[in-house]
């Protein structure tokens, strides 16, 4: 399954997630670590939890949440998407990239003014990331694995175009 989730609630992507990693065993997270690894690390302990940035600084406070939590069956891996996860295969991949528009005037408003750049926008038209998880992620998929991707309350169509183009099926789009 594979799902493409809207910005709408992060809560209803960990729900969605959450439906679909009964029986998962092996999960990862993937780049701008927010509370969704540790989440789904506090929901399944018998699960291991890879959870990777690009940031040093988010690794850190990510791990000191885990810490401080008790959360310790997450790994943290500082890594630009894929490239330092290695080649075990995933039941669930959520990914949480940046996918505004690098023109969009909401990065200048209210409190995306004080979130790191990176974090919001991969610059052009905000779904160069996106690109990036769907084309590699099902590397890194076990059979029937779960791919659900965070994105902007107006990409769902065009970010379950690419993953239909990617071949990657059963995809929804979740608000």
């Amino acid at each position: 399954r594979f799902a493409a989730v809207g910005k709408h609630e992060e809560v209803e992507a960990l729900e969605f997630a959450g439906k679909t990693i009964i029986k998962a065993r092996h999960l990862g997270d993937v780049r701008y670590l927010s509370v969704e690894e540790l989440a789904i690390a506090h929901a399944r302990p018998r699960s291991r939890v890879i959870a990777c940035d690009a940031s040093a600084a988010a690794l850190r406070q990510a791990r000191d949440n885990a810490q401080r939590l008790s959360i310790d069956n997450v790994e943290f891996i500082l890594s630009d998407w894929f490239s330092a996860v290695g080649d075990a295969p995933f039941d669930l991949i959520v990914g949480n990239p940046p996918y505004i528009a690098g023109d969009d005037p909401h990065l200048s408003r209210g409190d995306l003014r004080f979130e790191p750049p990176l974090a919001l926008t991969p610059g052009g038209d905000g779904f160069a990331a996106i690109r990036t998880i769907v084309a590699a992620a099902r590397e890194h998929m076990r059979v029937g694995a779960t791919l659900a991707v965070e994105h902007g309350y107006d990409q769902g169509v065009a970010v379950a175009a690419l993953f239909a183009a990617a071949g990657l099926a059963e995809v929804t789009a979740a608000r």
